[in-house]
Order: structure tokens, then C-alpha cells, then sequence
């Protein structure tokens, strides 16, 4: 049976980090031509959590540096003098700043949680070919090997043995066990 993902979880894959490039040009376009007045901040969010997501922590963070700064810029050389406080734009940027480095680190650490137990259910799934009488399985390249390697080097358990009451008593005719 397979497991349904929850609906609000990002599709896994992987994008280059060059795509997140026209999205936040095109976002800080809009900014400039809204001007200062217009202010809509968790806009920004959006592109820091999907390059996060899809293209990893440095594309995240980048994104999460760059926004901030971007507005900074605006109202420091683009936008008429006066139009806003470049104090309380400072404050804000610095804000913006690590509300989006923070998003950006929790993003990306829960796709590469999410990537980890998809690669950990790959693993896991599927039938496998045991031999009834000594237990070995057959790997990938067709070699038998004891179930406790194959277990150990595929879930990172360790394996002691022991003999259960039962065997013990069948086997060793032991009436102590």
C-alpha cells in the first residue's frame, strides 16, 4: 500500500538555481513600479521557500539576502528622496533579512528530511527473494547474502544473536530457558 503524501507538501525534484532569477527579477520590478507606499513583504516569502525547496539551502539563502536588499536599494537610489525613511527601511530589510534566511534554512531542512524518507521507503518497498531454508536474500547483484548484512547495510540496525526460550528448549532440550 502505498502512502499518500500530504496535500500542502511541495512535489520533490530538483531545479537549477539560475530559474529562481527571472521570478525575483520580475518580482522586484513590480515592487519598483508599486513604489514604497505599496509594501507586500511576504511576497518575498515564495521564491525564498521554493528555491529553497526545489534548488537547496545556498539558492535559499541567496534569495533571502538579495530581496531585502533589493527594496534597500529601491528606496535608496531609485525612488524620490523623502518617499520613505531609509531608517525604518533599514530595520525592515534587516527583519526581512533573517525571516527569510530562517524560512530559507527550514525549508530546505524539510526537503532533505522529506528526500531522506523518500530514499529510506525506496529501500524498504518491494518483495525480497529469501531463501526458506538458511534466510539469505538476494541483493541487487544477484548474490546472496545473510539477511543481517543486508538489513544492517540498508536501515543502520545492528543484529546480536541470542536463543529464544523456545529454541533453546526444542533444540538444547535445555528445561532451564
Amino acid at each position: 500500500m502505498a502512502l499518500s503524501r500530504p496535500f500542502w507538501l511541495l512535489p520533490l525534484g530538483r531545479l537549477h538555481a539560475a530559474w529562481w532569477i527571472l521570478p525575483v527579477a520580475a518580482l522586484v520590478l513590480v515592487d519598483d513600479l508599486t513604489g514604497p507606499r505599496v509594501e507586500v513583504p511576504a511576497i518575498y516569502s515564495i521564491p525564498v521557500a521554493l528555491a529553497a525547496w526545489y534548488s537547496g539551502r545556498t539558492a535559499g539563502l541567496v534569495l533571502a539576502l538579495t530581496l531585502p536588499i533589493s527594496r534597500l536599494v529601491l528606496v535608496q537610489w531609485v525612488w524620490p528622496p523623502g518617499t520613505a525613511s531609509l531608517e525604518a527601511e533599514t530595520v525592515a530589510a534587516l527583519l526581512r533579512l533573517c525571516t527569510f534566511t530562517l524560512l530559507a534554512l527550514l525549508m530546505y531542512r524539510l526537503c532533505e528530511h522529506e528526500r531522506a524518507l523518500q530514499r529510506n521507503l525506496t529501500l524498504l518497498q518491494g518483495l525480497l527473494p529469501l531463501c526458506s531454508h538458511c534466510k539469505r536474500i538476494k541483493n541487487a547483484s544477484n548474490e546472496w547474502e545473510p539477511l543481517e548484512s543486508y538489513l544492517e547495510s540498508r536501515s543502520g540496525a545492528e543484529f546480536t544473536h541470542s536463543i529464544c526460550p523456545q529454541c533453546a528448549r526444542e533444540r538444547y532440550h535445555d528445561a532451564n530457558a
